[in-house]
């Protein structure tokens, strides 16, 4: 039994394990050909009042490793895998703090669902200071990309000196 109210990250990992599982949410009655895309066994589709779709497609490829940050204690990935419908995209967090403390003898890993668009997955990252975070490793299939997000979010907010210390280690890591 579902809770009667989620909030917005319990509601996108929900979707994002049904979207996972092949099926496809929407709010709208979908047609013939999206069902048969979708290659759902009974032409089952859930819906949502909060006009959410996941696209559930087929992976194309193995996940990659889109960036990689150094982190206090850990570092997070950003992770993407190609569908033959476009993108999607996770995080995965390594902790090893409680290593080094002597709290425990286990690494903490984490990963948030998967996201199916660009800005869903830069929106996850935003939630931790990445930008000002010791870039580790940039795919260069998005080093442009990952290099603007860098750059508008050093440029947009009142960044720290840190960050604007990291820009020059993102640029050169995006330049490889």
């Amino acid at each position: 039994m579902l809770p009667a109210e989620l909030d917005g990250d319990q509601l996108n990992d929900l979707l994002g394990m049904i979207g996972d599982m092949g099926i496809l949410v929407s709010d709208e009655q979908p047609t013939a050909a999206e069902l048969a895309a979708y290659n759902t066994p009974s032409g089952f589709v859930a819906k949502t009042p909060h006009n959410v779709q996941i696209p559930a497609a087929t992976p194309f490829a193995n996940p990659i490793v889109v960036l990689t940050i150094g982190a206090e204690g850990g570092e997070i990935r950003l992770i993407a895998q190609e569908l033959t419908t476009g993108w999607r995209y996770r995080y995965s967090m390594l902790d090893q703090a409680s290593l080094w403390l002597d709290e425990g003898d286990a690494e903490i890993h984490r990963q948030s669902a998967w996201v199916y668009n660009w800005s869903d997955a830069l929106a996850a990252l935003d939630r931790y200071p990445w930008t000002s975070l010791r870039p580790l490793e940039v795919n260069t299939q998005f080093a442009n990309r990952v290099l603007e997000a860098v750059r508008e979010r050093v440029e947009k907010q009142n960044s720290s000196r840190r960050s604007r210390e990291r820009l020059s280690e993102w640029a050169d890591l995006c330049a490889t």
